[in-house]
């Protein structure tokens, strides 16, 4: 348990880090602002005090349990991003490789099956969980949509 949890914390910053700079490099307004070595310290930065506050969240409200807190973005972060990223990349298979590299057609129709699955397990786990979950998932698409806008 320990490793698990210390494995975490070590790397778990470093992984933001990478993956927020790959991120940034889509979105054209971020690259021109902030070189690699900032986006990376923000992220670092972001996400140690981001699981701080979590844990500081649920000390100082009683009844309140760290796994209530987290199952509510894990549901988005681990059941419904999988489900993106399988139709996601399907999509990118067929728009940008050559027929030479894309994925066999079977591939292509076990990945939108299984995004399928994920979609729905993930509309169940927040319909299970609180229905508040169907007001943020649209405003938080919506207002990830207008600031990708605006750094656009």
């Amino acid at each position: 348990m320990f490793l698990a949890i210390f494995g975490n914390v070590y790397g778990g910053p470093e992984m933001a880090s990478g993956v927020f700079n790959e991120y940034s490099r889509v979105v054209p307004g971020i690259q021109r602002r902030w070189s690699a070595n900032r986006i990376g310290w923000f992220a670092i930065v972001w996400t140690l005090f981001g699981g701080l506050a979590i844990v500081w969240i649920t000390r100082a409200l009683p009844g309140t349990g760290l796994v209530e807190v987290a199952t509510f973005p894990a549901i988005y972060a681990s059941i419904l991003l999988c489900g993106f990223y399988c139709f996601a990349n399907t999509w990118a298979d067929r728009r940008f490789l050559p027929q030479l590299l894309r994925m066999p057609r079977f591939m292509m129709i076990f990945n939108i099956l299984a995004g399928l699955i994920f979609a729905v397990i993930g509309v169940k786990a927040m319909w299970d969980h609180t229905y508040w979950h169907f007001i943020v998932l649209p405003v938080w698409i919506l207002a990830s949509m207008w600031i990708a806008s605006k750094l656009r």
